[in-house]
């Protein structure tokens, strides 16, 4: 016989406070260009400007000693200081990764396109795993205020031995800071319909 005795109340969690991302805790904000990127080298960053707007640049930004992706972020400058507008933490390698789109979405905000090819794996059979290639183009929407961004997946597909397994293929519109993203899938599906204010 299994007891199982359940106690309501008599045990108290601390609260655990959510880690920021590396690049959030070290280099938020700094009083001009110079400063950021000295900034980032002082925390053993590499931060390689990919796209540029009037009041605004994207970053791919590596660590100094592994190589890895630490992600995409937009800096935004105005009246001379610059700070973290958006942060899309994608991890992996640079190299996987092509920008498609950055560019002004309404008066403040902004959005940024990526595809990405991964090598990834899949079960077809219900146990086994096998190697597969998963293609995908996700859109983010940041509002230039806070490091974090709603991002989506416009297209995706996963491929095993040449045959695709499952795909999604959507359109993004955006109205009035509404997100909307409908499309038809394949079952199972690697994307869904969204429909989000951002």
């Amino acid at each position: 016989m299994l007891a199982v005795i359940a106690t309501l109340g008599g045990v108290a969690h601390a609260h655990r406070p959510m880690i920021r991302p590396r690049i959030v805790r070290e280099c938020p904000q700094a009083a001009s260009w110079p400063l950021l990127l000295a900034c980032f080298k002082d925390h053993k960053l590499v931060a390689t400007p990919i796209g540029t707007l009037d009041d605004a640049k994207l970053l791919s930004i590596t660590d100094d000693g592994t190589h890895g992706l630490e992600g995409f972020a937009i800096y935004v400058g105005r009246t001379g200081e610059w700070h973290l507008g958006g942060l899309l933490g994608q991890g992996g390698d640079e190299a996987d990764f092509n920008l498609l789109k950055f560019e002004h979405v309404g008066r403040s905000s902004y959005r940024v396109d990526l595809a990405s090819t991964l090598s990834s794996s899949a079960t077809v059979d219900g146990t086994s795993s096998v190697p597969s290639v998963y293609r995908q183009i996700s859109a983010a929407f940041c509002n230039g205020f806070s490091f974090r961004c709603m991002q989506v997946v416009a297209r995706c597909e996963q491929i095993v031995r040449g045959q695709t397994i499952m795909a999604y293929e959507g359109t993004i519109t955006v109205h009035d800071n509404t997100l909307s993203v409908k499309g038809a899938a394949t079952d199972p599906s690697c994307g869904e319909n969204v429909e989000e204010a951002f």
